[in-house]
């Protein structure tokens, strides 16, 4: 037996995001909590063979920007963790950095990584931090941290993987030379670098197919995606590259 929390619509609990939801899944002789957000107008709907849990997010959390995004999960046994399905809307692409199912508060003033993290994804969120002096005190200064965010299976392994945002820069600072990195489950090393996207770039994911497709995208601000470039896993260099025409072709 699983259990759905609406929580009282109380101002403790809702915000300008909607009302805490929350979501915990029965696992052998325990609960694990898949889900604990503020949403809003959840649902719970069949979908096939499928049971997916619905919602709409805020505008600041949708990309394209627009007033509310429709997003929807189903449970994935192998994971053990809810995934990113097609919404009820007939959005089937996850653009940006996706929308965490359960909200871990901050630390330290930034937000709170998942247990889940590969170490060599961590190892690489630390190494992208930036340091921002004061002009005003030389003895001052704040770090800028890259954002880590999991995404769908993107080379059909079964695990989710993970995408690292540039960190944002200082006004005396060159932005940095990449846009987002995609980061590939590995049972070796716990993950590898198997994408470096240029500068401007983002993350967008095809949830309507297992695995995700993975397209690297340049988002526009009148909030539509400009264009998008299509990518294919590279099962022998284990890297994501552009798209043959062939692939292109073959492709429901």
């Amino acid at each position: 037996m699983d259990w759905l929390i609406r929580w009282p619509e109380d101002q403790r609990l809702c915000g300008t995001g909607g009302c805490r939801l929350s979501l915990y899944v029965s696992d052998d002789n325990r609960y694990l909590r898949v889900f604990d957000r503020q949403a809003w107008d959840p649902d719970i709907r069949t979908v096939g063979d499928e049971i997916r849990l619905e919602a709409s997010f805020h505008h600041l959390n949708c990309l394209p920007p627009r007033e509310v995004c429709r997003l929807a999960w189903a449970w994935d046994p192998t994971t053990r963790s809810l995934s990113e399905r097609p919404s009820s809307d007939g959005e089937a692409v996850v653009s940006g950095f996706g929308e965490g199912t359960v909200d871990l508060g901050e630390v330290d003033g930034r937000p709170k990584l998942p247990d889940d993290i590969p170490a060599a994804v961590f190892d690489r969120y630390l190494a992208g931090r930036r340091a921002c002096g004061n002009p005003d005190d030389a003895d001052a200064f704040t770090v800028s941290y890259p954002a880590v965010a999991s995404t769908p299976d993107l080379n059909g392994d079964g695990q989710r993987d993970w995408v690292i945002e540039a960190p944002s820069f200082c006004a005396e600072q060159a932005a940095a030379d990449y846009g987002y990195e995609v980061w590939i489950s590995d049972e070796t090393d716990g993950a590898s670098r198997a994408f470096v996207a240029a500068p401007g770039r983002w993350p967008a994911f095809q949830v309507e197919r297992t695995p995700a497709g993975m397209l690297d995208a340049r988002p526009c601000l009148t909030g539509v995606i400009c264009e998008t470039i299509p990518l294919e896993w590279n099962r022998a260099a284990r890297v994501f590259r552009p798209a043959s025409s062939e692939s292109l072709s073959s492709r429901p």
